[in-house]
């Protein structure tokens, strides 16, 4: 797994025009690196309860912190500001059009912390603030496989090379369904429970056949064929039938498989020759849908079966003879 972080001048940079985001002049330190997409608003710290700062965070000081900062006479306002910049933060932002105290200027400048501003209000700024470093400091990490959409559900096919990931791969799409992605699929987790794959920008939607070569599915098929990112939703790994000493026949165990630390379902498919994968691929996905709908097919049968047991059981019991407590007697 992959941790990103970006520099501030790059923050800068991308957000100058649409969150109205500029330096002030003479402020340096551009070149620290963000790392947390999280921000702090430092209301509570700026009273004295200096421990409360998460220095990895950007400071946004909005409407709250810049009016108690001007209630402060000249004595305790430098305190708190020199007190402040000495937990050397990696940026502040101070959003509206309130007024900056020049401490606050000189402390930052002394300190090199970048110090920026935004004329949008902390409302909507901050929403819009944390959406881009949620996008941008995503973990990330790579699998070699396929990333299809099947049915709308994001299928992620692995397996060892030579498998036939790409043609199982090339045989969903001929059905109809959409490739994202052969061969290096990009993950990033945007939110808690979410993994969104996609492929490299100059990879575009082309796949390899053995014997074939390269093709361009998107020139074959057409756009409706392809996608640039899908979130993966189901696993599938192709495995040779002959390695598997135990295969799944009923369903009934649910597996899974962690990417950046999501669990996600999981299934092992067996591959041998006069298996049709895509189509069983194929219903795979559209079993998934069912089970996010609260329908298990194995365990429906299961629960029946055991049902029909228990009644069969009921009747033989009732033809045995029975003792004086009233128990049957097996013989």
């Amino acid at each position: 797994m992959i941790q990103p972080k970006i520099p501030l001048q790059h923050l800068l940079d991308d957000l100058h025009d649409k969150l109205e985001l500029s330096a002030f002049p003479s402020s340096a330190g551009f070149d620290r690196f963000v790392s947390d997409s999280r921000i702090q608003k430092p209301g509570a710290a700026l009273t004295g309860l200096w421990n409360l700062i998460n220095p990895d965070r950007l400071q946004i000081f909005g409407r709250g912190e810049s009016e108690y900062l001007m209630s402060l006479s000249n004595e305790n306002l430098s305190d708190t500001i020199m007190k402040f910049c000495e937990k050397d933060v990696v940026g502040i932002i101070v959003t509206g059009d309130y007024l900056v105290p020049n401490v606050l200027i000189e402390e930052t400048q002394k300190h090199t912390i970048p110090l920026m501003r935004s004329s949008l209000n902390s409302s909507l700024f901050i929403p819009l603030l944390t959406a881009y470093l949620d996008e941008k400091l995503a973990p990330t990490d790579t699998r070699h496989g396929v990333l299809m959409d099947v049915h709308g559900v994001g299928v992620l096919i692995l397996g060892e090379s030579g498998i036939g990931k790409s043609e199982c791969a090339l045989d969903l799409v001929v059905r109809g369904h959409r490739l994202v992605i052969d061969d290096l699929v990009h993950l990033k987790r945007v939110r808690m429970e979410v993994i969104i794959g996609s492929g490299a920008p100059d990879a575009g939607h082309h796949m390899e056949i053995r014997g074939l070569g390269i093709i361009n599915l998107r020139d074959l098929f057409g756009v409706a064929s392809i996608r640039d990112q899908k979130r993966v939703q189901l696993v599938v790994e192709l495995v040779r039938w002959e390695d598997q000493k135990e295969i799944d026949r009923t369903g009934l165990e649910e597996r899974q498989y962690h990417i950046l630390d999501i669990p996600l379902p999981f299934i092992q498919m067996p591959v041998a020759p006069g298996r049709n994968l895509a189509i069983i691929i194929e219903v795979a996905a559209r079993n998934q849908l069912l089970r996010w709908m609260g329908v298990h097919s194995s365990r429906e049968f299961n629960q029946k079966l055991i049902r029909k047991m228990n009644k069969k059981e009921n009747i033989f019991s009732d033809l045995l003879p029975r003792g004086t407590s009233g128990d049957p007697i097996i013989p």
